[in-house]
């Protein structure tokens, strides 16, 4: 486990994202924003090679990340 706050992925939460790691965490100490030069139409899927997307999560999922966060204050950390 790390030892920053952090949430595992369930398993079924990485097959729906297509991860094969053992483990998988969502980081919940650090944010990153993003700057989209031409918003998400850029996004690919991961089966169609280099990708942005490799699916999506659950609401459950969601909503226990989003109490996190609340939880944590995590730090923003800007990638503009």
């Amino acid at each position: 486990m790390p030892a920053i706050p952090a949430l595992e992925l369930p398993e079924f939460e990485k097959r729906r994202l297509g991860l094969t790691a053992p483990r998988s965490w969502v980081i919940l100490a650090e944010l990153n924003e993003e700057a989209w030069p031409h918003g998400l139409q850029h996004v690919r899927d991961a089966r169609e090679g280099e990708a942005f997307l490799h699916g999506r999560i659950s609401p459950g999922f969601l909503r226990q990340i989003l109490r996190g966060l609340l939880a944590v204050r995590p730090r923003i950390i800007s990638r503009k």
